[in-house]
């Protein structure tokens, strides 16, 4: 039974005809005789302060600005998650139900003021409007479009008539250039930022915020909207276009969370606004990806610090919009155009893999230390822009030029990979000074100078064509690999 015949089955029978004319009536009553009194002799809060106490109950960084625009047009992207119901097709008290069946704190509504519930109809053929949920903690945010909205004589009630409740529900007309609520009976926050809001003999529980106000309130008691952070923080969402970007960001959240601060998190949930900032990692395949909505989807994430791709079509990428990012690695894809001119922070930068991928500027990365590009066909670059670069694998990179294979640029190398390429046939060892790891495996060298080699501790050079090596001056070495090809003799000394 869907939430819209629950309801009106309640409303069908005697009990729930009693309930709602008991209701109204008790409004009704409420208003005329008890609310003066009950006021005077129980607590009042202060003006913007709420009856219900809750944590976010202090923070209210919208509400307290005078941009109540923008506060509207926020509450207005909100997505619908609530549809609202009447009793007007089974003959009885017409109204208007923005109540949930379900135990939902969090409660959204679109209502058309001119096609209310898709019936046709308009606030004139209603004199009542119920917002309430099976939790007893609900937040409600009511968005209702039209220019003028007319609700004379209305009767908006939150849970029940004490008006106990003027804290929990907002309505926002954001459109509206007139809000008429004369001789209406109000509970929650009107919000109309471009209207007049005529409240002649209005009763108040919550606050009327718009362009204008005209007319005497009967009674108003100021109870703000205490909803706005949790309603935010729960229900404000990334607008992502990639779900192998969402599934990432959640899989970190989840994996890194030692406050239990995103312990609601579940793999189908969306990512919250709030803790966009929070994710410093994604790691996704391409195969799962829209490249062309990559990019605007990874920058949604402000404190984004490493990306990691791997496998799939994508044929470009660019950090243009990622300025900060520090670690960018891309493996096993069709990339072909790779645009890494404005990631000046970037020190880690690993593009193994992509055979499409000939060319390579890192003119503006002076701070990239870990280099990687084995399985392409970039070959021996220069790298001159790079002073702290310190590990280069450049393995099965298609590297030819020998004369290139120098440190001349490259004297902070720590750990150094040249494996694989077969055209190889010098390498200028010595001139590597703090080099610690090498492997010049499956290369055609033919000389190797360990004289200025102090730091080395570990080498594989196996299938070469060396034929005596000369470890003299590579006094710290830990590991050796030097076997097939022409090797004859090793000297350790």
């Amino acid at each position: 039974m869907t939430l819209r015949e629950l309801g009106a089955s309640y409303f069908k029978t005697w009990k729930g005809k009693i309930l709602l004319a008991a209701t109204l009536l008790a409004a009704v009553l409420f208003v005329c005789f008890f609310a003066d009194t009950l006021a005077l002799n129980t607590y009042v809060p202060k003006a913007g302060q709420s009856v219900i106490d809750t944590f976010y109950s202090e923070y209210n960084p919208a509400e307290e600005t005078a941009n109540q625009i923008q506060l509207s047009k926020t509450y207005a992207s909100l997505t619908a998650n609530q549809e609202a119901w009447t009793s007007a097709e089974d003959g009885l008290t017409e109204g208007i139900f923005c109540i949930s069946s379900e135990y939902m704190e969090y409660l959204v509504y679109q209502i058309d003021s001119a096609d209310i519930a898709a019936q046709g109809k308009s606030f004139g053929d209603f004199n009542h409007l119920w917002i309430d949920s099976k939790s007893d903690s609900f937040y409600a945010v009511l968005n209702i479009s039209g220019k003028q909205i007319d609700l004379t004589d209305y009767y908006i009630l939150i849970r029940d008539a004490t008006g106990l409740y003027g804290s929990r529900a907002i309505l926002n007309f954001y459109e509206a250039e007139s809000v008429n609520l004369t001789n209406a009976i109000v509970m929650g926050t009107v919000l109309a930022p471009y209207a007049e809001i005529l409240c002649d003999g209005a009763s108040v529980y919550g606050q009327l915020k718009g362009k204008e106000l005209s007319g005497e309130t009967e009674f108003y008691k100021d109870l703000r909207f205490t909803g706005y952070r949790s309603v935010m923080d729960n229900l404000n969402v990334l607008s992502l276009k990639n779900d192998a970007v969402r599934i990432a960001a959640i899989e970190y959240l989840i994996n890194n969370d030692p406050d239990y601060k995103y312990q609601d998190y579940t793999i189908s949930s969306a990512v919250r606004v709030r803790d966009a900032g929070a994710v410093k990692k994604i790691n996704i395949n391409a195969q799962d990806v829209v490249f062309d909505a990559l990019e605007e989807d990874l920058t949604l994430f402000p404190n984004l610090e490493e990306i990691t791709v791997s496998g799939g079509v994508l044929p470009s990428f660019s950090l243009e919009k990622l300025p900060g990012i520090k670690s960018l690695a891309i493996t096993g894809t069709n990339l072909e155009i790779l645009d890494l001119s404005a990631a000046t922070e970037l020190e880690r930068l690993v593009l193994d893999d992509n055979p499409s991928l000939t060319t390579l500027d890192f003119t503006n990365n002076s701070k990239i230390k870990i280099l990687s590009y084995s399985g392409t066909p970039l070959g021996w670059l220069d790298y001159s822009p790079l002073p702290e670069l310190y590990y280069l694998d450049c393995s099965n990179s298609r590297v030819r030029d020998y004369l290139t294979i120098s440190g001349e640029n490259l004297q902070n190398v720590r750990m150094l990979d040249i494996s694989g390429n077969n055209n190889i046939q010098t390498f200028y060892l010595q001139t590597f000074p703090l080099l610690e790891s090498v492997n010049c495996s499956n290369c055609s060298i033919l000389e190797l100078d360990f004289s200025n080699s102090a730091n080395l501790t570990y080498f594989k050079g196996s299938y070469n064509r060396l034929t005596d090596i000369d470890f003299r001056g590579a006094s710290n070495l830990r590991f050796i690999e030097a076997y097939g090809g022409t090797v004859t003799s090793l000297d350790l000394r």
